[in-house]
């Protein structure tokens, strides 16, 4: 792993163990909104995802899942 990168759960549908019975796109932003206050937003350079994950067999995060990431960023002057 490389210094001073954080790695969040991705949004994987099929996955719902991952998400402790919340909605995907709730708990991953909810991750998110944490790590960005944890860190302060001041110090976050990138943020790097996959549109369509590949590894796991091309899985596509739910709808909303961006435009609420991108949403986010922006507000902390993420983005």
């Amino acid at each position: 792993m490389m210094p001073n990168v954080r790695h969040l759960t991705p949004p994987w549908p099929y996955r719902t163990e991952l998400f402790g019975g919340e909605d995907p796109t709730d708990f991953c932003i909810a991750e998110l909104e944490r790590v960005l206050a944890e860190l302060g937003p001041e110090r976050v350079a990138a943020m790097i995802g996959e549109p369509i994950m590949g590894v796991g067999g091309m899985l596509v995060p739910p709808d909303d899942y961006w435009p609420r990431v991108s949403e986010l960023l922006r507000e902390h002057g993420s983005c």
